[in-house]
């Protein structure tokens, strides 16, 4: 079951939470409905943001290897516009089975944690 309380702004979930899951093989732009995205790759991709303010404050995203060879198929994070990434163009996932989470100020900034 589900509820939020107004007074306190509590969201209540009474079983486990279900987030959206996009697997991806190929470079892919992230839809402002995703959450996780999958990547099943065997060539090096480029995982596209979509714009800050597009997005809610605290909007996040989590970007997984799930291929285990971003290793030797790096997995590219990039911006559009004029977003940063931490102060960045881009992020790179590099190691096998290697992930990022990000979240987006909501304007022109995206923050790994």
């Amino acid at each position: 079951s589900l509820s939020f309380n107004r007074i306190t702004n509590v969201f209540t979930v009474g079983s486990g939470l279900v987030y959206g899951r996009e697997e991806v093989t190929t470079d892919y732009s992230i839809q402002v409905s995703d959450y996780y995205i999958g990547c099943n790759h065997t060539a090096s991709i480029t995982i596209t943001l979509p714009h800050a303010s597009q997005l809610s404050s605290g909007q996040t995203f989590t970007i997984k290897d799930e291929s285990g060879q971003a290793d030797l198929f790096n997995v590219t994070v990039v911006r559009q516009g004029s977003d940063l990434i931490d102060g960045q163009t881009n992020f790179v996932i590099e190691s096998g089975f290697g992930a990022v989470n990000l979240y987006s100020n909501g304007s022109n900034k995206f923050f790994l944690f």
